[in-house]
């Protein structure tokens, strides 16, 4: 593992016209390494914002979305554009004085570009360039031990709920199935999710973790391609980044809905209820693995469990319910 206790941090900043980028490099041995990659996909009005804007722009999201670096240790960019000088004007106002006063918490240093140790700012700027524009991610780094955490969120009338599946690097599967003792909409059942698997992956221990959710909602606003604009998803969006800066690297993405109708939706279910099987597919297994503890069989009916004791609720296909023939 890297340590760059106490070091000053050097960040590059790149934009073009859609897409702004940054790279955070520690100094080992006089090499120059990698520590964080992230990009982001301007949206509406920042498309026109001017370039020097742009740049102070990806900064202000580079510090939010890897807040305890800059906390910890003083920060040099090296830019050839007068960020510095924008932010100290005295008539600066409206999202440039946000983003001052927003900045300033940290120790940054400005310093213009000159000579680059190595191929790092080379590589940089060859990925911003020719790589279609992606949503802020945090580059892979091979030989590590890197978890992952799927998670899927669900609300009905009976209550909320959560389905996780924690697999390890050698390839070992923990499941958990939660229930919430409070009401909650579809969106905050997926954070109520993705809360509950970041707080045992940082229980356990676990440093490195690639989250794939259920929700596209999520996925997206934690990586800065959707803004949360709701109160409540603002605060929920607040809390995950909070948990995810915990973690030496993080990623999140959504993952692809690949569960295949067999007869009806509820078929899959019913055979690994009945007897164990799963299908081949490993994206589909997972899912079904996640879903199973919220259903039951009585008398090969398939029955979705309330939230509330002894409850239940019959299950039907998503079509033809007039025939009444829940289950298998």
């Amino acid at each position: 593992m890297l340590e760059f206790s106490g070091e000053t941090l050097t960040i590059y900043l790149a934009a073009g016209t859609d897409v702004v980028s940054s790279v955070l490099v520690a100094e080992h041995g006089g090499t120059q390494m990698p520590v964080y990659f992230v990009s982001m996909v301007l949206q509406h009005g920042e498309v026109n914002y001017k370039p020097v804007e742009k740049l102070i722009f990806v900064l202000v999201h580079t510090a939010r979305r890897l807040r305890r670096y800059f906390q910890a240790h003083p920060m040099l960019v090296l830019t050839d554009s007068p960020i510095k000088q924008v932010l100290r004007k005295p008539e600066v106002s409206g999202r440039l004085a946000k983003w001052a006063i927003e900045l300033g918490e940290h120790e940054i240093h400005y310093a213009p570009r000159t000579a680059v140790k190595g191929q790092i700012m080379a590589d940089f700027m060859v990925e911003f360039i020719y790589a279609a524009p992606p949503a802020p991610v945090v580059e892979e780094v091979p030989n590590i031990v890197t978890w992952e955490l799927f998670t899927d969120g669900a609300s009905s009338s009976d209550g909320a709920g959560a389905g996780l599946i924690l697999i390890g690097p050698g390839g070992e599967e923990h499941t958990y199935a939660l229930r919430f003792e409070f009401p909650a909409s579809n969106n905050e059942a997926e954070y109520e999710a993705l809360l509950s698997g970041l707080r045992m992956a940082e229980k356990v221990g676990i440093k490195y973790l690639k989250v794939l959710v259920d929700s596209q909602l999520v996925a997206n606003q934690m990586n800065g391609t959707f803004e949360a604009r709701d109160p409540a998803m603002q605060n929920y969006l607040a809390l995950a980044e909070e948990m995810a800066n915990k973690f030496e690297r993080f990623s999140i993405t959504q993952e692809a809905a690949t569960v295949e109708e067999v007869e009806t939706w509820m078929s899959p279910i019913v055979t690994y209820l009945k007897n164990g099987t799963l299908p081949v597919d490993g994206a589909t297994a997972r899912k079904i693995r996640m879903k199973a503890p919220m259903y039951m069989l009585r008398d090969g009916v398939l029955f979705k469990k309330s939230f509330r004791p002894t409850a239940f609720k019959v299950c039907w296909p998503k079509r033809g319910r007039n025939n009444r023939k829940g289950g298998a």
